[in-house]
């Protein structure tokens, strides 16, 4: 019978071993406990015909605090994966570790890689019956004592989760205070900032590649991810809960971010799989999705390379009439300037302020987060239920995807975007949209235009709308060539206007009709 460690070595050369002392204090240097132990154990090896290839030795290192790393102890678990020893060769078994969970992570080393143990005070050697026998007495001790901490800790933490006190106040998190009896005004300011433009559909990459752009650091001082940036604004904290793998069990007792309303649609919004997206998807370009066809009314697609886009109409596979098409760069600029236009406009500002007010539903809001509460008690009825044989399986699954179908309904309701609510700081904001535009990237522009912006309507030289439009702008250009002295402009403005042509092969912003959505 093969035991742990024992190698019939075919070359009938000694079986390997590393050596490991340690002594906890040697404040002279001057002590020779670890010498004593090295003489005692090759002596045994002598006796036993093993071959010291190495020695690893921890001076004034103890092996009962967790956080104190032992470099040599350390560098002999790597000689025993690697296959450069045999076997471990110790004077006593506290000299290799004083816990039972770390005996259990250097037997895992030793059991996958076939490495014998030996002492020279301890009955503990691997390839012995009774060595062995000894050893798993050691290791069922040692999982029983692991399962009893981890009992402890799990219970410890549950209270813990339930009474609201939470167990990482000692370090700083972002958004509070060392301590977590204030709130960090700046990393609030993120906080609050970076909701606002989630719930507005802005992607969160996006998000985290402006606040790079800035220079506001990420909790630990880098920049900021898309992994980061949700990690931080899911996390139930911001709206003073405490949370349990997951699940809100408790009021906090720290102060509150953001408010509950908008911390569960965030939540909801980022959650893995992003059930209830806000948005729907879009791609990398301004208004990628939003423009249709005037003829057919197909969504149009960006075509072309580099420098020569265009917006156009599919062809009849894509579901389009490939009968329209518009430069790409004038189009969104025109746009962009519609909707600036638009907001200084005092009217649609008081519109869209009143509409802010109407969205308000706090009550509502509130229904629904008890709902969403009470769901989760249900929920653990149901296990517990099912856990009592008081269920069963298929009713328990049953009610289950009942209860799933409804929290999704809350989810998506939780989530529906306050279209509003970004532009709340533009309208406030000295220069409004205009001040602030060129220094935002794709995704802000795009989640403002959205806004108020529904669709844009490109329309065909052919179409009646255009060439009333048309009409208009040229008769304004007539006007405006006659009062800079331009006779000769202001009348040929003037006969394209009567007959509602003219602007050719080149890029007239009266083909655009945007659709608002106020």
């Amino acid at each position: 019978m093969f035991y742990v460690g024992y190698r019939r070595r075919m070359d009938n050369t000694p079986p390997r071993y590393a050596l490991y002392t340690r002594i906890s204090k040697d404040p002279t240097g001057e002590s020779t406990s670890p010498a004593r132990q090295e003489k005692e154990c090759r002596a045994l090896a002598s006796e036993r015909g093993i071959e010291i290839v190495d020695v690893f030795t921890d001076v004034d290192l103890s092996a009962y605090r967790t956080a104190t790393r032992r470099p040599a102890y350390e560098s002999m678990l790597e000689a025993m994966e690697s296959g450069a020893v045999d076997g471990v060769l110790i004077w006593k078994l506290d000299r290799l570790v004083r816990r039972i969970t770390e005996f259990s992570r250097f037997w895992k080393v030793a059991t996958d890689h076939d490495i014998a143990l030996v002492s020279k005070s301890d009955p503990i050697d691997t390839t012995s019956p009774m060595g062995l026998a000894f050893v798993y007495v050691l290791v069922g001790i040692a999982e029983q004592e692991s399962n009893n901490t981890s009992t402890r800790l799990l219970s410890m933490e549950r209270h813990l989760a339930e009474t609201g006190v939470h167990k990482a106040r000692t370090r700083k998190v972002y958004g509070l205070a060392p301590g977590w009896d204030a709130i960090d005004q700046a990393e609030a300011a993120v906080v609050t900032e970076a909701a606002g433009r989630i719930l507005a559909g802005e992607p969160v990459g996006s998000i985290a590649a402006d606040l790079n752009q800035r220079g506001i650091p990420a909790p630990r001082g880098g920049e900021w991810t898309r992994r980061s940036l949700s990690v931080v604004m899911t996390s139930a904290r911001l709206f003073a809960k405490r949370e349990h793998h997951g699940e809100i069990t408790a009021d906090g007792t720290w102060p509150a971010i953001l408010d509950e309303a908008t911390g569960m649609r965030l939540r909801t919004v980022l959650a893995p799989g992003q059930r209830a997206r806000p948005t729907p998807r879009r791609g990398s370009f301004l208004l990628s999705g939003l423009m249709r066809c005037g003829k057919c009314g197909a969504t149009m697609r960006v075509t072309g390379s580099a420098g020569a886009r265009k917006y156009s109409c599919p062809p009849k596979t894509g579901g389009g009439c490939n009968g329209t098409t518009i430069q790409k760069d004038p189009a969104e600029t025109a746009i962009a300037g519609m909707v600036r236009d638009a907001l200084k406009s005092p009217d649609l500002a008081a519109t869209i302020r009143a509409r802010r007010n109407a969205e308000s539903s706090a009550a509502s809001d509130a229904e629904l987060l008890a709902e969403l509460v009470d769901l989760e008690r249900q929920e653990r009825e149901l296990a517990e239920m099912w856990a009592d044989r008081d269920l069963s399986r298929s009713a328990w699954k049953a009610g289950s995807k009942a209860l799933d179908e409804r929290r999704d309904i809350i989810g998506r309701e939780l989530a529906a975007v306050k279209r509003s609510a970004p532009l709340e700081a533009v309208l406030a904001a000295t220069g409004g949209l205009d001040g602030v535009w060129e220094s935002w990237d794709t995704g802000r522009r795009r989640a403002t235009l959205e806004t108020v912006l529904d669709h844009v309507v490109v329309h065909g030289n052919g179409s009646e709308w255009y060439r009333a439009k048309l009409a208009e702008a040229l008769q304004a250009e007539a006007d405006e060539a006659r009062s800079a002295g331009d006779e000769a402009l202001a009348k040929r403005r003037e006969r394209q206007a009567a007959s509602r042509t003219g602007g050719g092969g080149s890029f007239r912003p009266e083909r655009l009709q945007p659709i608002w959505r106020v």
